[in-house]
């Protein structure tokens, strides 16, 4: 017979997205020119980071479990890091 998991955490889950996607609605009102991006990304990190923690349950996980997911947010800051330096050494070129 398998324990029933306590509920609060997916109450405190659910009640943090549904902040977050309004805070997301909000934000894509907002005129804050190229901050936006940043604010996007870093409300999606937060999204992905409260579904990684509560359905996923990354402290049940095997040492070898924690190696590729480390890795994979590794190559993730990577591609990031990455993609902002193109951006901001690309030549903006001004329409009329």
């Amino acid at each position: 017979m398998t324990r029933a998991e306590p509920r609060r955490p997916l109450y405190f889950a659910w009640a943090a997205l549904m902040s977050l996607l309004a805070l997301t609605i909000f934000g894509g009102y907002l005129k804050l020119g190229g901050a936006n991006l940043f604010i996007s990304v870093a409300i999606a990190t937060a999204k992905a980071a409260i579904i990684i923690a509560i359905f996923m349950k990354p402290a049940r996980e095997l040492r070898l479990g924690w190696v590729f997911s480390l890795g994979g947010i590794f190559f993730l800051l990577i591609m990031l890091g990455l993609t902002g330096a193109d951006y901001l050494t690309r030549a903006q070129d001004l329409v009329p």
